[in-house]
C-alpha cells in the first residue's frame, strides 16, 4: 500500500543520514573517482556487499568510536526502524549497542534482524560474536551450526565454534 511506501521512504532518509557520509568516505578512499562515474557499480550487488562487509562495517565501527556519531547513529537507526524495520537497520543498531557494552540489547537487535532475513551469513556471525562475548558458548554452538550448514567455508563460525567448544570442555569431548 501507499503509506507502506512512504513509511519505507522515510525510513531510508534516516538511514541515508548515516549511510551516506560512511559510504562516501569508503568509496572515495578505495575506488577511483574516474571509476566511480565510468560504471554504475551499484548495478553489481556481489561488489556492494564485498563493500558493505569489509570496508563500510569498518568505517562504521571507527565512526562510533566518537560520541556524537554514535548518539545521531543511534537516533536515527532508531527512526528508521520504527518507520520501516529491515534486517541491515538492526544490525547495524546492534553494533553501536555492542560498542556501548549492552550486549541484551545487541543480541536483541541481531535476533530480529534474524526474523527478517534468517539466512544471512553476516547476522548469524555477529550472533555467534555476541553471545561469545555475553558467555553463552552453548548458543554459540547452535549458531555455528547452523552457519557451517549455510556455509562450509565460513572461517569464521568455524574460528567461534571452535572458541566456544574450548570454553565448554564436557561438549568438546563429544
Amino acid at each position: 500500500n501507499a503509506e507502506s511506501h512512504i513509511k519505507e521512504g522515510v525510513a531510508f532518509g534516516y538511514y541515508f543520514a548515516i549511510d551516506y557520509p560512511i559510504l562516501n568516505d569508503v568509496l572515495r578512499s578505495g575506488l577511483d573517482n574516474k571509476l566511480i562515474r565510468q560504471y554504475d557499480i551499484f548495478r553489481y550487488q556481489e561488489i556492494i556487499n564485498f563493500l558493505y562487509q569489509e570496508y563500510f562495517i569498518r568505517k562504521f565501527q571507527s565512526y562510533l568510536k566518537s560520541p556524537e556519531n554514535k548518539k545521531s547513529f543511534l537516533f536515527f537507526l532508531t527512526k528508521a526502524i520504527e518507520m520501516y524495520p529491515t534486517g541491515q537497520y538492526y544490525f547495524e543498531r546492534s553494533m553501536i549497542f555492542e560498542e556501548d557494552g549492552k550486549l541484551s540489547e545487541a543480541i536483541s537487535d541481531v535476533e530480529k534482524a534474524l526474523q527478517i532475513e534468517p539466512e544471512r551469513e553476516l547476522y548469524l556471525c555477529q550472533l555467534a560474536n555476541l553471545y561469545y562475548r555475553n558467555k553463552q558458548y552453548s548458543a554459540v554452538v547452535s549458531v555455528t551450526d547452523k552457519l557451517t550448514k549455510l556455509n562450509p567455508r565460513s572461517l569464521l563460525a568455524w574460528e567461534y565454534y571452535a572458541i566456544a567448544l574450548e570454553k565448554m570442555p564436557a561438549l568438546a569431548e563429544k
